[in-house]
């Protein structure tokens, strides 16, 4: 499975999450999670490209790293959201 399939994953699993959370009332924790992912996004394609001189990997691995940040915090709010929103494994 190629970097492009990761990030494609990841980005619709934020996009439904955001969806979800927008859609019940919610809009500032997925603009939190995107404002956060994206800095975050900005300092490894620094410590990537910079510092470890990995060029264009160094660029993939930043984004796809943060954009699973992006998921995991979306779909931890949707964790302690109120019952009847809840996301559950079970």
């Amino acid at each position: 499975m190629g970097c492009g399939c990761i990030k494609n994953i990841a980005a619709a699993i934020y996009n439904i999450g955001a969806g979800v959370l927008r859609a019940v009332g919610d809009s500032r924790s997925p603009f939190y999670a995107l404002v956060l992912s994206s800095a975050l996004n900005i300092l490894l394609d620094i410590v990537f490209v910079v510092y470890f001189r990995m060029g264009v990997l160094g660029v993939a691995f930043a984004t796809i790293i943060a954009q699973l940040i992006s998921v995991l915090i979306v779909y931890r709010r949707m964790m302690i959201m109120d019952e009847e929103y809840r996301f559950s494994f079970g």
